[in-house]
């Protein structure tokens, strides 16, 4: 039989949002207690609508941020983190030898692909 504590939580954590990017950083979702800044990290808010960063802490191996009934960090094996950052990468822009060189005001290139290097 499972324990009443046990399924209000988990009707609880089913009726979150859960993994949504926009819930990092929000102190709104524990009343202005906390926010959780990635899927291990949290700050205290102070109640001041942002986290204080000399309040950053990292929760324990195999543990989540989460927001849920004022638990900081819980065990991975029974929730999700409340949030995860979006992350992105930037493609390095592609060097094309002849401007190269010609923004230099030299002409030619060392015909190696991996060396603009203009001649002198």
């Amino acid at each position: 039989m499972i324990p009443i504590v046990t399924v209000v939580m988990l009707l609880a954590f089913l009726g979150t949002g859960r993994c949504d990017e926009n819930n990092c950083n929000d102190c709104a979702l524990s009343e202005g207690v906390y926010a959780c800044l990635d899927e291990f990290t949290y700050g205290v808010c102070y109640n001041t609508g942002s986290v204080d960063p000399g309040s950053v802490q990292t929760c324990p191996n195999s543990y989540y941020c989460n927001t849920d009934g004022g638990v900081f960090c819980s065990p991975v094996d029974s929730t999700s983190p409340s949030c995860v950052p979006v992350t992105t990468t930037t493609k390095a822009p592609e060097t094309n030898p002849d401007k190269y060189c010609a923004d230099l005001n030299k002409t030619g290139y060392f015909r190696v692909e991996s060396d603009p290097t203009c001649k002198e």
